[in-house]
């Protein structure tokens, strides 16, 4: 049967609409993987949907362990500025003070670390990376030292100088910092050994959680072990309950076996959601009151 001259036209219409619409989705497609209208608008690939374990930053919290060698870039997240070395921590307080950065070229020499109040760092729009809220020039300026050579924790005048140079948002825990600090260094917390007053091993400190905006330390995570045979569960305790061994070589907590094991905690493969308060305030009303 010989098709007359507009059933070709509709023919050929609804072939050229097929190729359209493979070629569309072909576009809009990243891998195996549909893109979304917020990767099409920003340019960013969108990471709402990808579990947290995958994600740089989680949503609210943030675990010290996954800080440390994090890129930071500027606000606009086009260049880099330099990586995480360590995060500084006040643990009366309970509170994050610092980031320490090793820098770029293009934010001053190699080898040449910057301590930088907590509270300029924001995350980068995908979540991957770190923001710092201090352009080029000004972070090539800052006080500094050599990464070999650490400045002492409790040197006041050193912290005083950080305080005074960032000043704004940032003077306010710079300068409590270096009014009333022990700072330690989060590197140096996780993997402590912890003891109770009876000298019994109690695990190790496996990480440390804190809020990703303030800094505020929500709590210390100890993986049991040792002679109490307390089972594999994490235990969730705030830092300020922790005290330092007199060579300053271990942790000390002042919990006996059932304390211990009636705290709250959670399997090692299944963190509590850092999206939600409701674990963090089981965690405060077993222990007490924090900084």
């Amino acid at each position: 049967m010989q098709r007359t001259r507009l059933e070709w036209v509709a023919l050929v219409a609804s072939v050229t609409v097929g190729v359209w619409a493979v070629e569309a989705t072909a576009q809009m497609t990243n891998g195996d993987r549909t893109t979304t209208p917020q990767e099409r608008a920003s340019g960013q690939p969108d990471r709402s949907s990808q579990p947290t374990a995958e994600r740089g930053l989680t949503p609210g919290t943030v675990r010290a362990s996954k800080i440390t060698g994090m890129n930071v870039y500027d606000q606009a997240g086009n260049e880099k500025f330099g990586t995480v070395k360590d995060i500084l921590i006040d643990p009366s307080a309970n509170r994050v003070e610092y980031a320490v950065l090793s820098t770029t070229k293009a934010a001053g020499v190699n080898d040449r670390y910057v301590a930088v109040p907590w509270t300029e760092f924001s995350e980068t729009r995908d979540g991957k990376d770190l923001a710092i809220d201090v352009d080029k020039d000004r972070l090539a300026k800052a006080p500094s030292f050599d990464g070999s050579q650490w400045p002492n924790l409790s040197d006041r005048s050193f912290w005083e100088r950080v305080s005074s140079y960032f000043g704004t948002s940032g003077a306010k825990a710079a300068s409590q910092a270096a009014t009333q600090m022990r700072l330690v260094r989060a590197n140096d917390i996780i993997g402590k050994n912890v003891e109770n007053r009876q000298n019994q091993s109690l695990g190790k400190i496996e990480d440390v959680v804190y809020e990703l905006r303030s800094g505020r330390v929500r709590y210390g995570v100890l993986a049991e072990g040792g002679v109490l045979g307390l089972g594999s569960k994490y235990v969730a305790i705030p830092l300020n309950a922790f005290g330092f061994s007199n060579d300053n070589s271990k942790l000390v907590l002042n919990a006996d076996k059932d304390r211990l094991a009636k705290a709250p905690g959670f399997d090692k493969n299944n963190w509590p959601s850092t999206a939600t308060r409701q674990f963090d305030q089981q965690v405060t009303n077993y222990w007490g009151s924090r900084g």
